[in-house]
């Protein structure tokens, strides 16, 4: 079962796996879940009773504005980040290319990464998908394409 929250001051959802609340809120800075089980306070940082919390992000399916069949050559990155993250790209074909791992340097706060694609075949969609690894905080701030454009054969 999974629980949406929306933080209203900066418009941005959250999804809650693995607990039974038909109902969540926000009381004196807490979040609390309710359910069959009775009510709960979710704790904030990067465990969760010592284990990871685990966060991702996928992209819609899209044609990144590009008719044309494409191959991406390089995704570039920009975020924060206390944790290594990886970056996998799914096709509308079904292939998958990744995960690729992007190691972070601690010391320089906002980055800018590039990862770069190779021997992926011809798509017309694809979607993104961004997770952290051991639980660590990041906020994702811009992802750019570098495609290589193919003929289009529909015209």
């Amino acid at each position: 079962m999974s629980t949406i929250r929306n933080n209203l001051n900066i418009n941005a959802p959250s999804q809650y796996t693995n607990f039974a609340y038909t109902s969540m809120c926000v009381f004196n800075g807490a979040i609390l879940g309710s359910g069959s089980t009775g009510l709960h306070r979710l704790n904030y940082g990067d465990v969760d009773l010592s284990t990871d919390i685990d966060s991702n992000f996928t992209l819609h399916l899209s044609n990144f504005g590009i008719e044309n069949p494409k191959k991406l050559r390089r995704i570039y990155l920009g975020f924060e980040s206390t944790c290594n993250l990886n970056v996998t790209l799914v096709t509308d074909k079904g292939t998958t290319y990744g995960p690729f791992l992007v190691t972070i340097n601690p010391a320089l706060g906002q980055q800018r990464v590039g990862i770069t694609i190779k021997r992926i075949h011809w798509f017309e969609y694809a979607t993104i998908k961004v997770e952290n690894i051991d639980g660590g905080f990041f906020a994702m701030d811009t992802i750019e394409i570098f495609p290589i454009i193919g003929h289009n054969r529909r015209k």
